[in-house]
């Protein structure tokens, strides 16, 4: 492996390990396979501001921001009103 094990890439990674000795007669070789199984995680979503807003005092204002989970999860979109 070279680089950390994620699950959305991959639930299991098997392994590969070989022993050698030194003989004699002769070097022996041995493998075995290991297996890894990766348990997902709930990983925290990403919010996107599109940059500051402002508004003329008593006036509304509609704002966007784009929110994103890696786990492919539903994003429960809220709204915020400031007095």
């Amino acid at each position: 492996m070279t680089s950390a094990a994620d699950y959305e890439t991959a639930s299991e990674y098997a392994l590969t390990i070989s022993v050698t000795d030194n003989g004699p007669p002769a070097p022996q070789v041995t493998t075995g396979i290991l297996t890894i199984t990766v348990s997902n995680l709930d990983e925290a979503g990403t919010v996107t501001l599109t940059g500051p807003a402002s508004a003329e005092e008593g006036a509304s204002l509609l704002y966007t921001a784009l929110a994103t989970d890696p786990d492919a999860d539903a994003v429960i979109r809220g709204g915020a009103s400031v007095a």
